[in-house]
């Protein structure tokens, strides 16, 4: 994992050995976040948290001001990837063929949806939070909100979208 502050010349990134490391870019300063075995992190979109993701399926957000863990949620099944909502309040998992929605400061399940047969490439919560994007490897896309089940019809009317999108780029 490699990201960049949103806001500050920062960036993190995880080593070959799972370790988090915070480089100031004007200071050359090198800080580290104590927590064994990072596969992925990155930055809230605010810069003032840090959602981890450790080899132990967990996963983890951290204040950067304070230094502390915030939470942690952990899973049963392979976490692929981890990301946090626009206002810190929500952190996105997603699995191989499920996606959840946190609360993320009591980790409490706020949604779940599972996806039959195929395997999820890619997630996002919305710029708002409020709307969960998906897309997996036979390349469909998508998306619904956060609260309530998917929408089958709204799922067609974005692969057309991605569709036409693609053929007017060729």
């Amino acid at each position: 994992s490699l990201g960049f502050h949103p806001r500050e010349n920062r960036f993190l990134f995880v080593t070959g050995h799972g370790a988090l490391r915070i480089v100031d870019c004007v200071t050359g300063e090198i800080s580290s976040v104590n927590e064994p075995e990072v596969v992925g992190a990155g930055w809230s979109p605010d810069g003032t948290s840090i959602v981890i993701r450790s080899a132990d399926q967990a996963i983890r957000l951290w204040d950067v001001a304070t230094g502390t863990m915030v939470s942690t949620a952990r899973s049963r099944a392979a976490v692929m990837a981890a990301s946090l909502g626009p206002r810190n309040d929500r952190v996105l998992r997603i699995g191989r063929n499920a996606v959840e929605v946190l609360d993320a400061r009591s980790a409490q399940i706020l949604a779940r949806h599972a996806i039959a047969g195929e395997r999820i490439t890619h997630g996002e919560l919305t710029p708002d939070g409020q709307g969960v994007v998906i897309v997996t490897d036979d390349g469909t896309v998508s998306l619904w909100d956060a609260d309530h089940a998917p929408n089958p019809e709204l799922d067609v009317a974005l692969v057309h979208l991605a569709e036409s999108a693609l053929q007017g780029s060729g």
